[in-house]
């Protein structure tokens, strides 16, 4: 999981608010789009199941991540 504070929504193209204190996301990959690349994340603020699965712009999503990140780890 990473930690994300944006002032207002146009600082990520597709966020669904704001995160003025901080927003937790599940980073489940990257991807290359016609050269651009993406950051894949479950974004929990989604309006429905079918909306979880977000792709953000990286240099975007860089300039909004906090340098948090949170691993779980299953220790069996």
């Amino acid at each position: 999981m990473a930690s994300v504070v944006s002032k207002n929504k146009e600082q990520l193209d597709g966020a669904i608010s704001a995160f003025p204190s901080g927003h937790l996301m599940v980073v489940v990959g990257f991807q290359n789009v016609c050269g651009t690349e993406y950051i894949v994340v479950n974004d929990p603020a989604a309006n429905s199941d079918e909306e979880v699965r977000k792709m953000y712009n990286l240099d975007q999503w860089v300039k909004v991540w906090r340098h948090y990140i949170y691993l779980i780890k299953n220790e069996e």
